[in-house]
């Protein structure tokens, strides 16, 4: 197997584990509702996700393990288990954007993409990696480290800016046998942080959604065509209950 396979593999469980971990930790103190309400505006600045959907177990486990998972890793390029996430990311971002709205208090700008301000702000040329991943930045929008995000908030001239990360996972269901049958169901995670002006942190928490769909194997590996579609419900329910604890902190 090459290395770079077992790296990929190694940075998915721990990348997992850690936004699974955070996810579930969720609670609903992050979000200073003083910072927010119909006089205060905020921007998406930045909409990223990990650059591929990876496929795991339920036990955190990647699929790609056992003698199906390995004879399929070397027959597929390790394809059987993971995709470039463009399609997926393209797919959720109108949905993750329409469900900012359901946010208490949140009012939304204009689509900063049509902004003339935005295309001439200067963004990082790559987005930063983590063990051989890397995260892959939504058409039209642009990746901005913490550091720049009260700055950016001045020069669009809005009261501060919003930053969604998401993982995408493929999650095995059903009950396989030999590394065969079963299916898999769409889970997302997304990480959401909104920053004022003055570059403080006014909303941070992650929170999970998993579809109640499932999509069949193929050969023992993940019908991505298939699943595709499933991530849209499963953000949904990711935003839904991101909006739930913004308004269980005071949000109105």
């Amino acid at each position: 197997m090459k290395i770079s396979m077992t790296r990929r593999s190694v940075a998915f469980l721990v990348a997992t584990a850690a936004l699974a971990a955070l996810a579930g930790c969720a609670t609903s103190g992050n979000f200073r509702a003083e910072a927010f309400g119909a006089n205060k505006t905020y921007a998406v600045v930045s909409l990223v996700s990990d650059d591929k959907v990876q496929c795991g177990q339920p036990t955190g486990n990647p699929c790609n393990m056992g003698v199906v998972g390995l004879v399929n890793t070397l027959a597929t390029a390790n394809a059987a288990y993971r995709e470039d996430a463009a399609p997926t990311l393209e797919l959720v971002a109108p949905a993750l954007l329409q469900s900012l709205k359901g946010v208490p208090g949140l009012k939304l700008a204009s689509d900063v993409r049509t902004l003339s301000a935005y295309k001439a702000t200067k963004a990082d040329d790559e987005p930063p990696g983590f063990m051989g991943s890397r995260l892959m930045v939504a058409k039209g929008y642009k990746y901005f480290p913490d550091s720049r995000l009260g700055k950016i908030a001045s020069e669009l001239n809005v009261d501060g800016v919003i930053v969604l990360r998401m993982n995408f996972t493929a999650i095995r269901s059903g009950f396989p046998v030999m590394g065969f049958g079963g299916g898999h169901v769409a889970e997302t995670i997304v990480h959401v942080t909104a920053v004022d002006r003055q570059g403080k942190v006014v909303w941070s928490d992650r929170a999970r959604g998993s579809s109640d769909a499932s999509a069949g194997s193929v050969a023992g590996g993940v019908d991505f065509p298939k699943l595709r579609p499933l991530f849209v419900e499963s953000t949904n329910k990711a935003m839904k209950r991101l909006a739930e604890n913004a308004g269980k902190s005071g949000g109105t």
